[in-house]
């Protein structure tokens, strides 16, 4: 058996180090959240920052970097960063800086996960991906800690963050939906068959109290589908039952607990219509309303212009408050029928991934970013959805 060198002992340490660095800031949201706490830090320092840290790992091996280039994820993450450039370079966009600003920004993340893609592609996965039971776990508690004691991660009021939901480090409650959801599917990899119903359960409360509708229903067909794939313990039978009997005792008690905090306002309202939309789905509410509406003005751009798109960013600066909450009509009221190209071969990519040696998980994973797509405009700007894309369009590296 060949021994390694010093040297690339070293390195492989330092690879591994690098990396875990690099997962926690983003999978934690830890460069938004600082500027949230501090606007004098701005996330780009913190990525910009990680430039320096993988560059060495970069210049070990340039023609493997070369050969990763050409892969699928790289490629199409290259089309997505031409696309931007063409759209930023538009006359119309010279008199909004808003909109400069953010595909500027969405450029840079797609560079930062191109990068972060490649050092992943280079190191062993066993080195990093004990790091993913961790990071779900510290995630759900945090997002716990978030909903019980506002005010302890962050001053109430922050903008970004929503009063009564939980949230953490991620401010927006269904970032925190999704990311528990992603690193808990990357951590099934990791933590074995009996312990993954008790980090399942964890990572459910979680994503219960930041009363996200999307989130939650995800999880729920995550568990069902996990338990049919023989992924769960025999165990998970019973405690499904078991939830199922507790719903509605579950229900009494949040909707009690909410009525008593003295800081929820308004908030109260909107969380318990969250919930009674379990027991009586309808889409009256105003969160379903607005979504409606602006799936409709997002749909109705791309109809006006279905070659070339509205211009990339144009759903973040229009006259709603909110963007079109579905990523496939964003990319279509943006890019045209090249931002549906996108998004299809996107799919493709993740459906041909080899990650997992399960390849349920991977199938999981691939299921997650269409039913997500469905709820979140936000995939392409969120450097946690970039690196997953680019982890899970690759391969397990074993030496």
């Amino acid at each position: 058996m060949s021994l390694k060198k010093p040297h690339q002992t070293f390195w492989s340490g330092y690879s591994a180090v690098a990396l875990m660095v690099a997962l926690s800031l983003i999978y934690l949201n830890l460069p938004v959240y600082a500027f949230a706490l501090n606007k004098a830090l701005l996330p780009k320092y913190f990525y910009f920052g990680l430039i320096p840290i993988l560059v060495p790992v970069l210049l070990l091996k340039p023609k493997t970097f070369l050969t990763y280039l050409v892969s699928p994820f790289p490629l199409w993450a290259f089309v997505v960063i031409l696309l931007n450039f063409i759209h930023i370079l538009n006359p119309f966009n010279d008199s909004n800086m808003g909109v400069v600003d953010l595909v500027s920004t969405r450029i840079q993340v797609f560079v930062i996960a191109i990068f972060l893609g490649y050092i992943l592609s280079v190191t062993r996965t066993e080195t990093y991906e004990r790091l993913f039971p961790i990071l779900v776990a510290f995630i759900s508690c945090a997002v716990i800690l978030d909903f019980f004691s506002p005010g302890t991660l962050y001053p109430v009021g922050t903008e970004g963050s929503v009063l009564g939901r939980g949230a953490a480090t991620f401010l927006n409650p269904t970032s925190a939906a999704e990311a528990m959801l992603i690193v808990f599917l990357m951590a099934c990899t990791v933590v074995r068959m009996q312990y993954r119903m008790p980090l399942l359960m964890l990572t459910g409360i979680g994503i219960m109290v930041t009363f996200t509708r999307s989130g939650i229903i995800a999880w729920i067909f995550c568990w069902i589908f996990l338990l049919l794939k023989r992924l769960l313990p025999r165990s998970a039978v019973v405690f499904t039952f078991a939830l199922l009997i507790a719903i509605p005792l579950l229900y009494g008690t949040f909707e009690n607990y909410l009525s008593s905090r003295e800081n929820s306002g308004e908030s109260i309202t909107n969380i318990q219509t969250r919930l009674e939309f379990f027991f009586n789905p309808n889409l009256q509410d105003d969160s379903a309303e607005e979504r409606v509406k602006v799936l409709k003005a997002g749909w109705d751009l791309f109809v006006k212009n279905p070659v070339s798109g509205a211009g990339a960013g144009v759903t973040n600066f229009w006259l709603y408050k909110a963007g079109t909450h579905n990523q496939l009509v964003m990319l279509a009221a943006e890019y045209g029928v090249l931002g549906i190209a996108l998004w299809a071969s996107l799919a493709i990519i993740l459906w041909r991934g080899k990650y997992f040696e399960n390849k349920s998980l991977q199938f999981a994973i691939f299921c997650l970013f269409i039913f997500m797509s469905m709820f979140t405009h936000n995939m392409f700007d969120s450097p946690y959805w970039l690196v997953t894309f680019a982890l899970m369009a690759g391969k397990r590296r074993r030496a």
